[in-house]
């Protein structure tokens, strides 16, 4: 995959089909952090691309609790768990 464009819009669409804090934490989140993790078919903007950071890809993003938050990405996992809107 290409470096996304900043301003662009993607799908979290990962294989294993958990949310993203969830995948990571390896067990199943509480019910409110669940509220808060960013889940499959959820909508994100690329925001920046950190070229000093190994090109982590930050993007953002609103929860279940209608709260706007920003997240980064490795990018080989943005490359593999979002799809292009």
């Amino acid at each position: 995959m290409a470096v996304p464009a900043i301003g662009s819009r993607w799908t979290y669409d990962p294989g294993h089909g958990q949310g993203f804090g969830e995948s990571h934490l390896g067990s199943p989140l509480t019910a409110e952090m669940t509220e808060l993790d960013l889940k499959p078919g959820k909508n994100v903007t690329v925001i920046d691309i950190n070229e000093e950071d190994g090109g982590r890809i930050h993007a953002e993003w609103v929860d279940d609790v209608n709260l706007d938050r920003i997240t980064s990405f490795d990018p080989d996992e943005f490359a593999a768990d979002f799809i292009a809107n």
